[in-house]
């Protein structure tokens, strides 16, 4: 893996028109969000005030995490993911049939496992298998939103997408330091427990809330602080004189095949 280019103006030109909806979509999901706490600010549509939370986490953070997981991955065929989820973002605000922007969400999810599966390919990791855990969850999350699932179910599987990137990224920068077997044995049972949490809050809501409850109080425990995941007698990588530490290539960076 190599560290990525300096943003030509016509990477530029490809990337901005996708963060800048992006920000479209937050705008509009704290509008949504607002008019559900009871502001007396004017709906787009009556049914507006139920897009919060698509336009939060489908919208908005989708569509940023699907661009920097392209630009991470370098090839052409990986923005297909944030436009998508774009398209799918302007499409709830623009009030397309129900079935629409789901629909076009559904479709960006699976640009994006293609994505972060072609990563984990190039550098096996944990942190780059807990990514394709989070992308697999967007996917779930907006195939029941699809599927007609109340938004109430379908936000547990929004939120395993944001807690499994969020641990993947935290995983990444702790290799700076070895992982003990035991850390990662505790990480893997930790976001297994998430996981059948979120799969059986499908069957029983309220035993999946424990699971899920329980997995990331877990989770959180051993990402609190990155000396927990540390080998007891790993040193942090060291720093050339007069330098910083050398970092070892992250997966933010652009990956060469071969």
């Amino acid at each position: 893996m190599t560290a990525p280019h300096s943003a030509s103006p016509g990477r530029l030109a490809t990337r901005l028109p996708l963060i800048a909806t992006g920000m479209v979509a937050l705008l509009a999901g704290m509008w949504a969000g607002l008019l559900r706490l009871g502001w007396g600010l004017p709906a787009v549509r009556p049914t507006f005030i139920n897009d919060h939370g698509p336009l939060m986490v489908a919208g908005f953070l989708g569509t940023l995490i699907s661009v920097e997981r392209a630009v991470a991955l370098g090839r052409p065929w990986a923005f297909a993911s944030p436009l998508l989820t774009a398209i799918g973002a302007l499409g709830m605000i623009a009030g397309l049939p129900e079935w629409a922007p789901p629909a076009v969400m559904v479709a960006g999810a699976l640009a994006l496992v293609a994505v972060v599966a072609a990563i984990a390919r190039l550098q096996p990791a944990l942190f780059t298998i807990t990514m394709v855990l989070g992308a697999l969850a967007f996917l779930a999350a907006n195939a029941l939103w699809l599927g007609g699932w109340s938004m109430a179910r379908v936000g547990s599987w929004f939120a395993g997408f944001l807690v499994l990137t969020i641990a993947a990224e935290r995983l990444e920068l702790s290799r700076f330091v070895q992982l003990s077997d035991r850390s990662r044995f505790l990480f893997v049972l930790a976001a297994g427990v998430f996981l059948v949490g979120l799969v059986l809050g499908g069957v029983s809501t309220s035993n999946g809330a424990r699971l899920t409850g329980l997995g990331l109080l877990a989770l959180s425990s051993l990402l609190a602080d990155q000396a927990l995941l540390a080998a007891p007698d790993a040193p942090a990588t060291a720093a050339p004189p007069g330098g910083r530490p050398a970092a070892p290539a992250a997966a933010t960076s652009r990956p060469t095949s071969g």
